[in-house]
């Protein structure tokens, strides 16, 4: 996936800026401080897109991840599950504590890029908790208050 996206950045898209979307799990960088997530790697070589991206791109690249307070998550073709609310001490709740229903936070300038002990709670990866510095993870967060999965609809493109 790295090499397609740095094959699009370098060729088709050459010189210009590009949006590229893909699930939080496969474009958050620095993978290696993810620490649990890596374990379900089965190789220790493994790393993922935004990680593999950071490297060529540095500061050029622009990771934006999303996270939800409540609602719903699934592929097309399978089923939904419940995206729980998260516990009061999780990024999730503070945002949702200001009543908003969308926000934006940007890391990108935080004092705390670098630093490890910056932890804190979020579920971005896979609606599940994890304590990570995520300011080493994303330059930014699209919180969704209720997030809704994809539908099939019969309609023919």
């Amino acid at each position: 996936m790295g090499d397609n996206l740095m094959w699009l950045i370098n060729h088709k898209f050459e010189g210009r800026k590009i949006i590229f979307w893909g699930s939080n799990s496969h474009i958050f960088k620095n993978y290696p401080e993810i620490g649990i997530y890596n374990k379900y790697s089965g190789n220790r070589d493994t790393t993922n897109t935004g990680t593999y991206i950071h490297e060529f791109l540095g500061e050029d690249l622009y990771i934006l991840g999303f996270t939800s307070y409540n609602g719903k998550a699934g592929r097309l073709y399978s089923e939904t599950y419940n995206i729980d609310e998260p516990p009061r001490n999780h990024f999730e709740s503070w945002i949702y504590d200001t009543g908003l229903p969308y926000a934006f936070v940007n890391f990108a300038n935080s004092p705390f890029i670098g630093e490890t002990e910056r932890k804190f709670f979020m579920k971005t990866i896979t609606h599940k908790h994890s304590y990570v510095n995520w300011f080493n993870l994303y330059d930014g967060l699209f919180y969704i208050e209720k997030m809704y999965s994809c539908e099939h609809t019969n309609d023919e493109l």
